[in-house]
């Protein structure tokens, strides 16, 4: 078992330093303007002032032309995501700590953690409605905007934290969540770039 588990481990950190050794200039040039757009964007509507409409046309269309990469990061983020999710999971044989406790003591110190975000499952349930409500097939952005307006209500500050890639971290969860029905058989994995489309509308 220790073979099979050091082969795993392995893997894991081969497709890692693939992912982290992928050099994509364009890509990289989308993502530093996106994040500069998204900030200025934030601070004008702290100011109270409403957000120039070109701004916003702009911020879209580099974010449709984001979702056209294939984004390392993204993947790199989910394997961050769920490997964390998997090692809480490990029960210490040598100490009988509650499940509780465990969750306490990862998150102790870590202040944004602590404060809640939208339940993936949650997550799931919206996308798969929101689709459906487009046909089973929608333009990516169209899904996002759409979730703006169903979650409106239930996002947190944590959510709404905007991240380094100009991302808000409900929007990335919303990506983490979609390689999960993808890897579920929920959406089609064969799907053009920016489209999401349900394998069975019935769904």
């Amino acid at each position: 078992m220790i073979g099979k588990a050091a082969l795993a481990i392995k893997q894991i950190n081969n497709l890692i330093e693939e992912l982290q050794n992928i050099k994509n200039p364009e890509l990289d040039a989308k993502k530093t303007q996106i994040n500069a757009i998204s900030k200025t964007i934030q601070q004008i509507e702290r100011s109270g002032v409403q957000v120039p409409d070109d701004l916003l046309t702009i911020q879209n269309k580099l974010k449709t032309e984001l979702n056209e990469f294939d984004n390392p990061d993204d993947v790199l983020l989910f394997i961050a995501d769920e490997l964390s999710k998997s090692v809480r999971n490990i029960r210490d044989p040598y100490n009988k700590t509650s499940d509780a406790t465990i969750r306490k003591n990862t998150f102790k110190g870590r202040i944004s953690r602590d404060i809640p975000t939208i339940k993936r499952h949650e997550l799931q349930t919206i996308i798969i409605e929101t689709l459906k409500e487009f046909g089973g097939r929608a333009n990516a952005n169209d899904i996002q905007d759409k979730l703006a307006i169903k979650l409106k209500n239930k996002l947190t500050p944590a959510d709404l934290e905007l991240l380094d890639d100009g991302y808000t971290r409900w929007q990335k969860n919303v990506h983490w969540t979609r390689y999960i029905l993808t890897g579920t058989g929920v959406l089609k994995s064969n799907s053009p770039r920016g489209i999401w489309e349900l394998v069975d509308n019935k769904k």
